[in-house]
């Protein structure tokens, strides 16, 4: 009987945590600049993104 009480605690707690993590989620993505965000949507559709990065005065 204690496993099917467990079960059904868990189960609105899980959901409760799923959609803190897509809040979470959604706030990255926010905070993401416009190239990253084509740069994710790229990979998400199996799409290589091969950065390159220049040298001159913007590097360290």
């Amino acid at each position: 009987m204690s496993d099917k009480m467990t079960i059904e605690t868990s189960i609105p707690l899980i959901a409760s945590l799923v959609e803190s993590l897509r809040e979470l989620n959604k706030n990255v993505e926010k905070s993401k600049t416009p190239i990253e965000r084509k740069k994710a949507e790229l990979r998400e559709q199996g799409i290589e993104v091969i950065e390159i990065k220049r040298k001159g005065a913007n590097t360290r």
